[in-house]
């Protein structure tokens, strides 16, 4: 999505392809949209004519013109998880929902902070940051969340799955400045 800030009003031109994903024989497209009420968040089918799920979503960016949807496919694209909002109020609470896209379910949606997704390579957890600032990971399969950081997980960053999805490398910032590399095991089931 183009935006551009008019006499300080955020106006968005026409969409444009942010993501797709192939699962079996179906490919998705997801996309923000501009309305009055605040951008929204479709997701389309092919011929992308129909549209399989729209909700409300929070443009985020460091400035008005550069506005960033938060949305992400799983690597096998059989998920999509994105942040919505309850209502057009930019003070409304971020829910994370992640969407099954070969049953057409919301499997989970959390209240968390928009930012930044991480999945893992199989597709079977997704790494976000929390409202405390500590990276949290979820299974997707049943639900459970699980904090990978405790106090000072706000200075935790750039974290990297490893190809096997067993280990997660990441950076962190010490009063110095300086930032040392870390790997954290993740929990298996």
């Amino acid at each position: 999505m183009v935006w551009r800030d008019i006499g300080g009003s955020l106006t968005g031109a026409k969409p444009t392809l942010l993501r797709r994903a192939k699962l079996s024989c179906h490919r998705y497209l997801a996309s923000v949209i501009p309305s009055e009420s605040g951008p929204t968040m479709q997701l389309r089918q092919e011929p992308y004519d129909q549209i399989l799920l729209e909700a409300p979503t929070r443009a985020v960016g460091q400035s008005w013109s550069s506005f960033l949807p938060f949305f992400s496919f799983s690597p096998d694209s059989h998920y999509l998880a994105f942040f919505t909002i309850t209502n057009s109020s930019q003070s409304a609470p971020t829910n994370l929902a992640v969407f099954d896209l070969e049953n057409d379910i919301i499997l989970w949606s959390l209240q968390v902070p928009s930012g930044d997704l991480f999945w893992s390579p199989d597709g079977s957890h997704l790494l976000y940051r929390a409202y405390d600032g500590n990276l949290t990971l979820l299974n997707v399969a049943n639900g459970r969340t699980t904090p990978l950081t405790f106090d000072g997980g706000q200075l935790v960053r750039d974290p990297q799955w490893s190809y096997d999805g067993r280990y997660l490398s990441v950076l962190v910032q010490e009063e110095s400045c300086y930032c040392e590399t870390a790997v954290l095991a993740v929990p298996t089931e």
